[in-house]
């Protein structure tokens, strides 16, 4: 496959997600598929979870059952930029939402995605972190939301 190949690839596997089907989720996951995370970013945080997923069951089960308990209402992502070099596909997208705790949310993240063949095999994220936990708690100490 070319760069062009790949984001396309990339771009579809990343559209399964928003699907929230289990099946279509670890369909555009290679068996042994890793996503990593800042220690302790907001989310990880909000909901008492991990920072690292490993397996297509544990990334499929976040997005589909997780994630909407921290992002419960007004959930918006945004791809702003996608950009490739061979198998390496990298999304820039906002998250807007509204939190379990009632709190708007706005970020811009990165996701580096690894691409094997049709599937992704790793996904390591970035995002502003600081903001996150502001946005995400305010003055109160982090804590689970959830």
């Amino acid at each position: 496959m070319n760069t062009t190949d790949y984001k396309q690839v990339a771009l579809d596997a990343w559209a399964s997600f928003s699907t929230r089907d289990p099946e279509k989720i670890k369909a555009a996951l290679t068996t042994d598929a890793d996503w990593f995370a800042p220690p302790f970013n907001q989310t990880a945080v909000g909901l008492g979870y991990t920072h690292h997923m490993t397996g297509p069951e544990m990334i499929a089960d976040f997005i589909v059952n997780r994630f909407r308990r921290m992002y419960v209402d007004n959930v918006t992502i945004d791809v702003t930029g996608v950009f490739a070099d061979g198998s390496t596909v990298i999304i820039e997208q906002t998250l807007t939402a509204t939190l379990v705790n009632g709190r708007d949310f706005k970020n811009e993240y990165c996701f580096i995605l690894e691409m094997s063949g049709h599937q992704i095999r790793r996904i390591r994220e970035y995002m502003d972190t600081r903001k996150g936990h502001e946005m995400a708690f305010g003055d109160t100490p982090p804590g689970p939301l959830v």
